[in-house]
């Protein structure tokens, strides 16, 4: 009977480290945003230093070629011991690794990384235009099972791409919303990409606008 208590114990344990962790990254949110005009950071298909896990290491007290930060990710998924936080490959891939907290496409989107925002999914955001920020969720759990892991994820094809996670705590996940909190929720897989979860994911609260988008 020990045992079984002990393992729910850890979980338990875990979870509650995960969401403080993504606590942690909104606070790298709000401090980047006060310096960047209230910007959500960029991300896209490049490995470069616009990513989140560059962006706020400054913010966060983080250095460069340091170990990776073990905030930048669940508890429950451990990274390799000679992961190191820079730019040298294959360091600079970390943030699409299955284990990375993943951001939310919907914040903001450079696809060809030239600062442009004028094609396809190119947007640019504001968090205080987000409709529902104590609901909008910015950043999440990378699912680790997902086929083909990337640096974000969009609900809009979720379905697909299976980018978060709604189940790496067993049947809830942790995300992080656009008001700075972080909270433990319940969706079902079944679920996954459903319109009904639309304040959760989209910035207006209401379905997913082609890009470019600026708002």
């Amino acid at each position: 009977m020990l045992l079984p208590a002990l393992g729910k114990a850890r979980q338990k344990a875990r979870s509650i480290a995960c969401v403080n962790n993504l606590k942690q990254i909104g606070l790298g949110y709000m401090l980047y945003a006060d310096d960047n005009n209230d910007y959500f950071p960029i991300t896209s298909e490049a490995a470069n230093a616009e990513k989140w896990t560059f962006k706020f290491a400054e913010y966060l007290g983080l250095k460069l070629n340091d170990k990776f930060p073990a905030l930048y990710h669940c508890p429950k998924r451990e990274v390799p011991a000679d992961w190191q936080l820079n730019l040298v490959y294959p360091n600079n891939y970390h943030a699409a690794k299955r284990q990375v907290y993943k951001p939310n496409q919907q914040n903001g989107f450079d696809r060809n990384s030239d600062f442009i925002y004028d094609v396809g999914w190119d947007r640019r955001g504001r968090i205080h235009k987000v409709k529902f920020p104590g609901k909008y969720i910015n950043h999440g759990e990378a699912d680790f099972e997902c086929p083909s892991p990337g640096y974000y994820f969009n609900w809009t094809n979720e379905s697909t791409n299976k980018q978060l996670s709604l189940t790496n705590h067993g049947n809830s996940a942790n995300f992080l919303h656009a008001d700075g909190h972080a909270s433990t929720m319940m969706i079902p897989v079944t679920m996954r990409g459903n319109s009904a979860w639309k304040e959760y994911f989209y910035p207006d609260g209401s379905k997913h606008q082609d890009g470019p988008l600026h708002y």
